[in-house]
């Protein structure tokens, strides 16, 4: 099996979950959920993309203010990582903090210092919040002050009391980074407070459609009305696929949901055919559940990642939260299908727990191999030299070292920490004396320089990119990077700047190139999406005719089909067509369903249009609501009266014309039922655009 790292909290977290889980296989179907609890919801912010800006526009970029300015940073004593190859390494696998595994985020923090760990919370002070890196920055912040206690610790044991302004220096230093660091945390912090307050919104906003959901299943079940199976199935979908809701609240609304559905399947005891019917669909919903859980056992959990199991094992609590939704099956197949479902989560488990294992065993056999290992670093422990070659190799060997040591994962974490300090300890001893040997000011400039080449490849790579925004924002970061790199007003950084800017500068005349032609094509759109109008006020001003119908649809299409238009002119234009949509169908439709079909089709790609279109979608759908409710009580009224005109005499004619009304209150509300289901699919098409 392939070397695999695991924190060990995520372990015990999962182990909770799996003793949760098999606690959930013991209970019966009848039993209540008092154990369910809130998942997780995790959203992702989406922020606007910010207008584009042509990099290195003008030469005050490279001015020699701003490079003889970066020059006196230098001279004040600003110090360069010596792990760029390292860092090389990860950019050519593709592996950043932020799309890190936890376990290879621990790695990042193994190998990081105070510079790195200020650069890490900046990268997630501008990510998006989720939960996975929450758990990072908090790793992160707990790494960063435990390094800084260090350091600090350092000083003293490093530096002779004698020696009062070196202490003073190195500790305002250390006092700078801690200042940053803070500052990018409490902008991270803010925005997972407001990631949070979302998340409680979302809560509560589940919690009222439940909610809402329970007046309807009380409604019925008060009624006694045991012909609305398809509601209450409904309903039950509707449930299911509701969001987590607030822990406080989560029992007592379940309860509710249970008892009503209870209630309403004892009421349809009494008709056995449909009853039965119901647990032959219930049966084949747990059997899709089944499905779903033998689809979560790994036929080779050799090529399982430690990782998987945690999201499997909240999947498989998952479906025995749905198991208990489901009402019952028929009895003959109740006790089969509950077996096989609990045995398929029995193998599951016992799966994994063999998984566990053999991960402690591979932990064990990885602490023998590093230990192993440092025996080969001790090697280096005083090592010293006059040649250059010598240390050149000495070097190699230290970093391919530490690349097998990074290979081997990680060792139980009782001694890992340990064995990692060990480690770093001589490797920071071996490159402190080579950075005596080497001379303080040639190696910054040798670290400078391969800083300034990693960008310009970089650069070089995106130059003939077509992906233009994207691209653009990368390039842009490449430039900020860029700068801060150090000097560039010796010899060598001079060529790679030139070099740098021209990469920057191809993209970005074709980036501007593009942009011309689109806006371009946009004007085009314009003129033909004006032209249609103007075709369709000919038309109906000419008034009937007998294809009038017929070219306004296909003017219709054609105005539809056109692509983008400036921003600007979007809504007039959209709004222009609107309008003479609207007299069309108010002048020639005269088949009243005809025409509200058709003006709800206008409608939706109006809305579908509009910025806003999400909360004018649901504005519409309240409307289609309203009045659905307002048809479904004048028909119950209807009905109620018909019911007492049916015992008096001689009411034959006021009895038809009531029917007449329930009939035609029905056939609007059944139109209205359609009209609101087209609405609803089009605004969950439109928002599935609008994330992807």
């Amino acid at each position: 099996m392939s070397d695999i790292n695991i924190n060990p909290e995520e372990q015990k977290g999962v182990e909770k979950l799996e003793q949760t889980s098999t606690a959930t296989l013991n209970s019966t179907e009848s039993q209540t959920n008092a154990d369910i609890k809130a998942s997780e919801v995790e959203r992702t912010v989406v922020s606007e993309t910010e207008s584009l800006k042509s990099g290195f526009s003008s030469k005050e970029d490279f001015s020699t203010e701003n490079a003889d300015a970066s020059q006196e940073q230098w001279k004040e004593g600003n110090t360069f990582s010596l792990q760029t190859e390292a860092e090389e390494r990860r950019i050519s696998e593709n592996v950043t903090p932020l799309n890190a595994s936890l376990d290879e985020f621990e790695s990042f923090l193994e190998e990081g210092d105070l510079e790195t760990f200020i650069t890490y919370i900046q990268q997630f002070a501008g990510a998006e919040i989720n939960r996975n890196n929450i758990r990072k920055v908090g790793r992160l912040k707990k790494a960063f002050d435990q390094l800084y206690q260090s350091k600090v610790k350092q000083i003293k044991d490093t530096i002779p009391d004698s020696d009062i302004e070196a202490r003073e220096k190195e500790r305002e230093r250390l006092s700078k980074l801690k200042t940053k660091f803070e500052a990018s945390l409490q902008k991270f912090n803010e925005r997972k407070n407001e990631f949070e307050e979302q998340d409680k919104k979302i809560k509560q906003a589940n919690i009222d459609k439940k909610k809402a959901l329970l007046d309807e299943l009380r409604e019925i079940v008060m009624s006694e009305d045991v012909t609305a199976i398809e509601k209450v199935r409904k309903i039950q979908e509707n449930w299911k696929q509701i969001g987590p809701v607030p822990v406080e609240e989560a029992e007592i609304i379940y309860q509710s949901y249970r008892h009503f559905i209870e209630q309403f399947y004892r009421l349809r005891d009494s008709y056995n055919e449909l009853v039965e019917q119901d647990r032959k669909i219930n049966l084949e919903e747990k059997e899709k559940l089944i499905s779903e859980l033998i689809s979560l056992i790994p036929t080779d959990v050799s090529k399982v990642e430690p990782g998987y199991w945690q999201d499997a094992a909240e999947k498989v609590k998952s479906l025995h939260e749905l198991w208990k939704t489901i009402g019952p099956v028929p009895r003959s197949k109740s006790d089969e299908v509950w077996k096989r479902f609990k045995d398929y989560t029995d193998q599951f488990y016992s799966l994994r727990r063999s998984f566990f294992e053999q991960l402690d065993n591979q932990r064990l056999h990885n602490a023998e191999r590093k230990k192993e290992l440092l025996l080969k670093f001790q090697e280096y422990a005083n090592y010293e030299s006059s040649n250059l070659e010598d240390w050149r190799r000495a070097t190699e060997e230290i970093q391919s070292l530490q690349r097998q040591w990074k290979e081997i994962g990680s060792a139980p974490a009782s001694i890992n920490k340990d064995l990692n300090t060990q480690m770093r300890k001589l490797v920071d001893d071996f490159f402190e004396r080579r950075k005596s040997y080497f001379g303080e000011l040639d190696q910054e400039k040798e670290e400078i320089l391969e800083k300034k080449r990693s960008l310009l490849r970089q650069a070089e790579e995106l130059k003939n990119n077509e992906d233009w925004i994207a691209t653009a924002e990368m390039l842009k970061q490449i430039q900020k990077e860029w700068k801060t790199t150090g000097p560039d007003n010796f010899k060598e950084a001079k060529k790679l700047r030139k070099s740098f800017r021209r990469a920057c500068d191809i993209f970005f005349k074709r980036h501007k190139q593009h942009f011309q032609e689109l806006r371009a094509q946009e004007e085009e759109n314009l003129k033909k999406k004006q032209a249609i109008c103007e075709q369709m006020e000919a038309l109906l001003e000419k008034g009937e005719g007998e294809n009038i119908k017929e070219e306004i649809q296909k003017l219709k299409q054609e105005f539809e089909a056109i692509g983008r238009v400036p921003i600007k002119e979007k809504d007039k234009i959209q709004s222009r067509f609107h309008k003479l949509y609207t007299r069309f169908l108010q002048k020639i439709i005269k088949d009243p369903y005809e025409r509200d079909l058709l003006t709800l089709e206008s409608k939706i790609k109006v809305l579908q249009s509009l910025p806003n279109g999400a909360q004018r979608f649901q504005q519409e759908e309240r409307k289609y609501i309203k009045k659905i409710k307002a048809l479904e009580d004048k028909i119950q009224q209807y009905e109620t009266n018909f019911m007492f005109i049916s015992q008096s005499k001689g009411s034959d004619s006021l009895r038809r014309q009531i029917e007449s009304k329930i009939k035609s209150a029905k056939e609007r509300k059944q139109r209205l039922e359609q009209s609101l289901k087209i609405m609803r699919q089009a605004s969950k098409a439109s928002s599935a655009n609008t994330k992807a």
